[in-house]
């Protein structure tokens, strides 16, 4: 089990004549929601939150997904906590605080990006760790 990310798994799943259902995410407060579309070649993220949980539902395609956080020491001298893997349609996973994730757009893709708290505009939960490996 990665220390900088988790998988949620179906905590439910029903199939009968009319279709399926699949219970998706059924643990978190989440107070933010927003829809993400993506084009094959793209790269997103590349940030970390210091406060804010984040919780992604990928509806569609397939992404890679780095995550990396330092360990130990100031950011220059410090080591990194890497994790890394592709996720397709259906899976479901949270990013914890001080992770950066960077999302590397395998094919088209589109997913649900749920936050812990909602983005303040004034002062965004966004920051970016500078380019140490």
């Amino acid at each position: 089990m990665s220390t900088l990310f988790s998988i949620l798994p179906r905590f439910f799943e029903h199939t009968d004549a009319r279709g399926s259902i699949s219970g998706l995410i059924n643990v978190g407060n989440w107070r933010e929601m927003n829809l993400i579309s993506s084009d094959i070649g793209a790269v997103r993220g590349r940030h970390y939150h210091k406060s804010t949980l984040e919780c992604f539902v990928i509806l569609s395609g397939r992404v890679h997904v780095t995550f990396r956080r330092p360990v130990g020491g100031d950011i220059g001298d410090c080591t990194w906590e890497h994790a890394s893997r592709d996720f397709i349609a259906g899976d479901v996973f949270i990013v914890k605080p001080m992770v950066e994730h960077t999302f590397h757009i395998q094919e088209t893709a589109q997913w649900i990006n749920l936050l812990s708290q909602p983005v303040d505009p004034q002062k965004p939960d966004f920051y970016r760790y500078e380019n140490h490996e």
